[in-house]
């Protein structure tokens, strides 16, 4: 994804009476293969959201994350 779009969804996320203040975002597996430009584009997201002072949230293992579809099963104790 090119940097323009995702600085531009940045910008205009949220036009409505409530706008979100965080972005989350996933860690460059392969920021140390030359031929990838993660690394670029993650540090360009990092500049984005200073300059538009959002928090920015880096979880590790994201891709272990439960869809948005999973349902989660509690467990009640008694």
């Amino acid at each position: 994804m090119p940097i323009i779009v995702i600085f531009n969804r940045i910008q205009t996320a949220g036009l409505g009476g409530m706008k979100p203040n965080t972005i989350i975002l996933g860690w460059p597996n392969s920021w140390r293969r030359k031929e990838e430009d993660s690394w670029r584009v993650f540090v360009d997201t990092i500049r984005n959201a200073a300059a538009a002072k959002m928090a920015l949230l880096v979880p590790k293992g994201i891709k272990r994350f439960p869809d948005s579809g999973d349902k989660v099963h509690f467990k009640r104790y008694e």
